[in-house]
């Protein structure tokens, strides 16, 4: 009689054969201890002309009449043609904060507090202030050279052009919530047209905490 050899490819013996048609030195399934393919997939390298399992399971999938490819169910259909594609566009429609967070990101509009809004703002300054300067000092702290962690340091602090950015469209800081929508797009557009290049310098983010007062309490600037 032949000789059994285990199927992870270990080169030993096989003393224990299990109901998936394997056979293995170790006791436990897929527990060989020596074994060569960790990640190998049950169904690699077989057909369906050599593996019944392979046949069968490709006989449950449909295929088109053109090609032979598998189709998506919903592949060429539409909400507007087809009442289920429909039905799951409502069901994805909203994220749990009512807002499809795939399609429409947050309208600076629904802020609901003025912290909430200068984020907002910070966050939107990447394309037209902080890469443009990053870009500028060819992605370099200016003061320790290093190139990794880099933040950019307004020279003339963010909450001051916030301020004179009020001043200008004649809002009242403490009523927030009294402000219009008109007023908080305007103002938006004044802090983003105020952010000059020259405003702004490449830090890593220790050099960013020394030279930021504000920063030193949220940081540990130990290098």
């Amino acid at each position: 009689m032949e000789e059994q050899i285990c199927d992870y490819g270990c080169g030993e013996k096989a003393k224990y054969f299990f109901k998936n048609g394997k056979k293995c030195c170790s006791k436990y399934i897929f527990g060989c201890p020596n074994r060569k393919y960790i990640n190998k997939a049950w169904n690699k390298g077989l057909t369906k002309k050599t593996d019944e399992r392979v046949k069968k399971y490709s006989a449950t999938m449909k295929k088109t009449k053109s090609k032979g490819f598998y189709k998506a169910w919903n592949k060429g259909l539409t909400k507007e043609i087809d009442k289920r594609v429909r039905k799951y566009g409502k069901m994805i429609s909203k994220t749990k904060k009512g807002v499809p967070n795939y399609k429409k990101r947050k309208d600076i509009t629904t802020c609901i507090t003025i912290s909430e809004f200068r984020y907002y703002i910070k966050n939107h300054l990447y394309t037209s202030w902080i890469f443009p300067i990053l870009k500028r000092d060819k992605f370099i702290c200016q003061k320790c050279g290093e190139k990794k962690n880099l933040e950019v340091h307004h020279l003339k602090p963010f909450r001051e052009i916030f301020l004179e950015c009020i001043k200008i469209c004649k809002l009242d800081i403490n009523n927030y919530s009294k402000w219009e929508d008109v007023d908080i797009i305007l103002l938006k557009k004044h802090i983003i047209t105020s952010h000059k290049i020259k405003n702004g310098i490449s830090l890593c983010k220790n050099c960013h905490g020394d030279a930021d007062e504000y920063r030193k309490r949220f940081f540990d600037n130990k290098r």
